[in-house]
């Protein structure tokens, strides 16, 4: 196959750069412009590998092709001037940002503006609840006065969910934000319903992306009271979206309540900016904690299991088959029926989509939920099914909010890995991530030894990813924090996290974190273990969190990391290269190491 003309290659490779900038720049033009657009590549592409045609010819039809587009030609031909790769992506992101603040609107920030009682009467009839956006904060508004970033002259989704409460002329308003000046009020009709603890979870959405929530707690009593307002509540701002970024295809909301003691999970599925249902609470028998704690003591097994030299194959097969039913397990106790008739009914059209969990707690393994559906077609869990990422919204403790971001970067690199292990496919992966750095020309700031010393000052110098491969474990309480990782005759702990040097160069950084801890099967890595990392390191200010929740193989955590790696050096999407990690450690029979991983981020974050 001859190599392609200087001319196309350039165009190849600024298309390639501009690639996910493109739906965002275009809007409404971007459906009918790709698939224009991978029709002409389709046959480039033939051209060039049979060596029929004139490949030169169809790239200048591309060329004309895309000056139909103003909103993306002055781009390409910048990106098309000459340079390495490298030089090619910062081009784009300059040429993007200058046509994003001639043709976006310009950001905005509110505040939003909450008029709610705090004690109602369970016979005093419906009670009015009213939401706006303003300029400034007020001091007599329930929510907390933490702003919003938003789009001017764009419209606004408000989404309601009540719980002891019911909604009784919808859930859903939209609206129209002015580029100066406080919005309209609109108001939600509530009625109380039974005497005990009510709650209001408002959704904000804009542009097809989750900007924000804000959460009201009413008491309901059973004698007639004084109407008083609500106090101060807080506003959690969940998301802060880089200009151009993709928006999720669905979303799924996970408020877990424990109301007089009883845990249960509200589910709310949205796609874009239109909420497609809203499930009643599902009861659990125990708290979430202890619910999963048996599931991870057999996944721990299964993975203890995988690292015998040998082993039957009909044993792999029964592993396998016990992932399943795991899965199913889940499927039959956490959702409710109406969402399964919902994933059945769109469950084909829904394959490969971006998935964004949004959730109160971290300890639930969604991931592996598994249709208990006997047809075809069914055959993959959440995370191989779709391409899945979760985020935790703040604790109530947690002074400011969980940002999302959509560019990562690794120019400034910290390893932690102990200096003696018995893992071989750890110094592999050592190895591994050494020439990786100097691919990338990364600068390297970990540790010759990963002393508790050295790692504290490396946590306070401004990284921008950070590795960790070592054993993890749990202590006997089984809490969160008590959750660590084994570093050179120490304990490297959730805690180290927390100073507020390190949160504060974090909080500029947004740096992505990925423990592939708990190799071999020789460690417990519970769930409690898990929930405490990812709630420290996305409060410390991290724009990825990435780690098993059980116990991995040592073979099965190096195939993972490595195929991750390679995909995130492409600038692939943080789901979608999970998901390619996944199936790469998926192809041991047996091994349950490619269900383990939780990933804590945007789906279409990149390292850039």
């Amino acid at each position: 196959m001859p190599p392609p003309d200087d001319r196309t290659q350039r165009l190849l490779a600024a298309l390639d750069a501009l690639s996910d900038q493109l739906p965002a720049l275009l809007r409404d033009q971007w459906p009918a412009f790709e698939e224009r657009l991978t029709a002409y590549l389709n046959r480039l592409q033939r051209e060039m590998t049979l060596g029929i045609g004139r490949p030169a010819i169809t790239a200048a039809l591309i060329l004309r092709f895309l000056q139909e587009f103003p909103a993306i030609y002055p781009s390409i031909q910048a990106l098309m001037q000459g340079g390495s790769p490298q030089e090619y992506r910062e081009r784009m992101r300059s040429a993007g940002e200058v046509l994003e603040r001639l043709q976006m609107p310009q950001p905005v920030t509110r505040y939003v503006d909450v008029v709610c009682p705090r004690c109602v009467h369970v016979g005093g009839g419906r009670f009015a609840v009213t939401v706006k956006l303003t300029v400034r904060p007020n001091p007599q508004s329930v929510a907390d006065a933490e702003p919003l970033t938003l789009r001017a002259d764009t419209p606004v989704h408000i989404y309601a969910e009540a719980s002891g409460l019911v909604l009784t002329n919808g859930n859903h308003r939209t609206l129209t934000l002015p580029a100066e000046g406080d919005s309209a009020a609109v108001a939600f009709e509530v009625q109380p319903l039974c005497v005990g603890d009510g709650r209001l979870d408002f959704h904000f959405l804009q542009e097809d992306q989750p900007i924000g929530d804000a959460r009201v707690d009413v008491e309901i009593v059973a004698a007639e009271t004084p109407l008083v307002m609500a106090g101060r509540q807080r506003l959690s701002g969940l998301v802060q979206f880089e200009a151009g970024l993709p928006a999720p295809d669905l979303a799924i909301y996970v408020a877990y309540e424990t109301p007089q003691g009883t845990p249960q999970l509200r589910l709310s599925v949205f796609e874009g900016e239109r909420m497609l249902a809203s499930f009643p609470p599902v009861g659990l028998q125990q708290v979430a904690e202890r619910y999963t704690a048996w599931l991870y003591q057999q996944f721990n097994f299964l993975a203890g299991e995988a690292t015998a030299m040998a082993r039957p194959p009909d044993e792999a097969v029964r592993a396998d088959e016990r992932m399943r039913e795991a899965g199913r397990l889940l499927w039959e106790d956490l959702l409710h029926g109406e969402f399964k008739a919902l994933l059945r009914e769109e469950w084909a059209n829904w394959r490969g989509r971006t998935l964004l969990l949004i959730s109160d707690e971290p300890e639930i393994p969604w991931e592996m939920i598994w249709p208990n559906v006997a047809e075809p077609g069914y055959d993959d869990p959440f995370c191989t099914h779709f391409r899945f990422s979760r985020w935790l919204r703040p604790a109530p403790q947690d002074e400011k909010p969980h940002w999302m971001i959509g560019r990562l970067h690794w120019r400034r690199w910290l390893s932690l890995i102990p200096s003696a292990t018995e893992l071989s496919f750890a110094q592999a992966e050592k190895e591994h991530l050494r020439h990786l750095l100097s691919r990338t020309g990364a600068e390297n700031l970990s540790p010759a030894a990963p002393t508790e010393d050295a790692v504290r000052r490396a946590l306070r110098h401004p990284f921008q990813w950070l590795h960790v491969a070592a054993h993890g474990f749990t202590g006997p309480d089984n809490l969160g924090d008590s959750a660590a990782v084994a570093l050179d005759d120490w304990a490297f702990k959730p805690a180290h996290f927390v100073p507020a040097e390190v949160r504060q160069r974090m909080g500029r950084e947004r740096p992505g974190v990925f423990f592939n801890t708990c190799h071999g099967g020789r460690q417990q890595w519970s769930v409690t273990g898990l929930g405490g990392w990812a709630r420290r390191i996305l409060a410390a200010g991290a724009g990825l969190f990435l780690s098993p929740q059980w116990t991995v193989t040592d073979e099965g955590a190096y195939t993972f990391a490595a195929t991750l790696y390679a995909q995130l050096e492409r600038e692939v999407p943080a789901a979608e290269a999970v998901h390619a990690a996944r199936l790469a450690a998926r192809s041991r029979q047996g091994d349950p190491t490619w269900l383990a991983y939780a990933l804590y981020a945007h789906p279409h974050a990149r390292v850039m």
